[in-house]
């Protein structure tokens, strides 16, 4: 996100860092179909969601501004699935984590 530039309007306008530009010591982010060199400073995470507390279901994320239709805002890797109809159980998730390699196991 966008912040603390002398161009107002584009603050809090969100972009996609693509590299650093060594030089300048700017990001190159590109907004909307535009690219621009951006200071570090101006720079901060935008995170669309924030974890919650969410009574009787545990954690949560809930969006911290307006999503579009479809709009991915998570995004995790399975590390051990089932399948609709396979049974959950301890044992089932304890044989499944085992199946991994010792690189996944660490990593989850």
């Amino acid at each position: 996100e966008l912040h603390g530039l002398s161009k107002a309007e584009l603050n809090g306008q969100t972009g996609t860092i693509e590299s650093l530009d060594k030089p300048s010591q700017r990001y190159i982010v590109k907004l909307n179909e535009a690219r621009m060199r951006i200071k570090p400073v101006n720079l901060r995470l935008f995170m669309p969601y924030k974890p919650i507390k969410i009574h009787g279901k545990g954690m949560g994320l809930i969006a911290t501004c307006s999503l579009k239709p479809g709009q991915m805002i998570f995004e995790e890797d399975i590390a051990v699935g089932f399948k609709q109809n396979e049974p959950f159980t301890l044992q089932g998730i304890v044989d499944k984590f085992n199946a991994l390699s010792e690189q996944q196991q660490t990593r989850y």
